[in-house]
């Protein structure tokens, strides 16, 4: 006589439930801290993502909470993005795309620490990055988080499209010191330890470029000390050296 259809289930139930259980107590299936892949983080600790995925101690694969560990780290002032995805047996990857610091904004006796859309990330006491400092824009409150507002628009929007610019022309490779809008008719850049007189922003695509192409064939640009005029683009451009 054959098996009644509420025991097939029942036989059934009971696999599945044993071979859950098999899953879930298997060494096989544990995540370590070990078996994180981290990609994309450059001022976010390993030790950061590892505690919000709660990996202190191994745990299993199927509980993991990556939910819980993506709203952690969007939390985060540093990280634009996260992307969590597991990997079957025990393989849990983690990319950020983080918010670059571009900058900082002098303001009382510290700095506020900006990205290149001019969001303040944080505040600092000192400046622990080589990065520049940004002189001219006129503000009396802020709010980290929050896109800098300023007594004086204009210059703040010059500062963006600096910034934006300097990323397209990978000036990280240079070191820039100071940024001054004070002028926007007279706006400076300090490079290393060269006066960069770029007059307005017009043409201010192409005299950045220039600079770069300037910076690149020029012998020992970290030590030399001058000053650079490209306000006239199209032209013979003025260096004079400075001891």
């Amino acid at each position: 006589m054959g098996l009644s259809l509420r025991y097939r289930i029942t036989l059934i139930g009971c696999a599945l439930a044993a071979g859950l259980l098999i899953t879930v107590f298997s060494p096989y299936f544990l995540v370590t801290e070990s078996d994180l892949v981290l990609v994309g983080n450059v001022h976010i600790e390993r030790e950061t993502v590892v505690e919000s995925l709660g990996l202190s101690q191994p745990r299993n694969i199927l509980l993991l909470n990556l939910t819980r560990a993506k709203q952690i780290l969007n939390n985060n002032p540093h990280i634009e993005s996260v992307s969590i995805q597991k990997r079957f047996p025990n393989i849990v990857r983690v990319s950020l795309d983080e918010i670059v610091l571009s900058g900082y904004v002098p303001y009382i006796n510290s700095y506020l620490c900006v990205d290149r859309d001019g969001k303040v990330i944080k505040t600092a006491d000192s400046i622990d990055e080589a990065l520049p400092i940004i002189e001219g824009l006129e503000f009396s409150s802020f709010n980290t988080g929050q896109v800098l507002r300023t007594d004086n628009p204009e210059a703040f929007e010059v500062i963006v499209m600096l910034l934006k610019w300097f990323q397209k022309y990978e000036f990280a490779d240079l070191f820039i010191k100071k940024i001054d809008v004070s002028e926007l008719k007279d706006i400076h850049i300090h490079i290393y330890n060269v006066d960069v007189a770029i007059g307005s922003v017009s043409n201010g695509d192409e005299k950045l470029r220039t600079v770069k192409e300037i910076f690149f064939n020029l012998p020992d640009a970290e030590t030399v000390k001058g000053v650079l005029d490209i306000r006239e683009i199209k032209r013979s451009y003025i260096f004079k050296a400075l001891t």
